[in-house]
């Protein structure tokens, strides 16, 4: 009864750690170590929604400076230009908005990242990578900011249009592991409780012998 105790109590020491380096991971998941891994892509079938096939970023012009994306769930906006959500300009390979012009239909996206449309060539979505892309700041609703970085082209890039890239959820992942190994807590101290109970039934049962 005794050596059961002792591997329960060895096993809920285990268990408090893990919970506690977990919560950890959570509250400080937008500085932890970034899973670079290529997110699962899933069609949209929306023209104007653009994956990248392997590394690299789309570039965008935000209120306080370039920022950088895999998220590339765009639109136009009144004046026609493609933007992000949050309505920042998505840019060329020469650092310029990219606009669709009046009454332009059949918006198509060749492999480079190149945007066409049933009146011409619009320009090519600015892909950017990084030597150290873990050094990249996170600013908020899946943007980096590059910092004194330099961009890098992208060598033979692969954009495909009407997918989008599924974020790598760890947060979500790491929720599901705290509420695992909690459970696995619960039931171990239940078995420690009916150990204890089952132990002072036996005492008592020998202490009635002896009267």
């Amino acid at each position: 009864m005794a050596d059961n105790s002792h591997i329960g109590l060895g096993r809920q020491v285990a268990l408090e750690r893990k919970i506690s380096i977990l919560a950890n991971n959570v509250a400080n998941i937008s500085t932890t170590y970034r899973d670079l891994s290529q997110g699962a892509i899933k069609p949209t079938y929306n023209e104007l929604d653009f994956s990248i096939q392997g590394d690299g970023y789309f570039a965008v012009q935000a209120p306080d400076g370039i920022r950088y994306t895999r998220n590339g769930s765009f639109s136009l906006d009144g004046a026609g230009g493609l933007v992000t959500r949050e309505g920042y300009s998505v840019l060329d390979d020469n650092g310029n908005p990219l606009t669709v012009p009046p009454g332009a239909t059949r918006i198509t996206a060749a492999a480079d990242g190149t945007l066409s449309t049933d009146q011409g060539t619009l320009g090519k979505l600015k892909l950017a990578m990084f030597d150290n892309q873990q050094s990249l700041t996170p600013t908020g609703n899946s943007f980096y900011d590059a910092g004194t970085q330099t961009e890098k082209t992208i060598d033979n890039p692969k954009v495909m249009q009407g997918m989008l890239e599924s974020s790598n959820v760890n947060a979500t992942r790491e929720l599901i592991e705290i509420t695992q190994v909690s459970e696995a807590y619960k039931a171990t101290q239940n078995q420690q409780t009916s150990d204890h109970q089952r132990a002072e039934s036996m005492i008592q049962i020998l202490t009635g012998l002896k009267t």
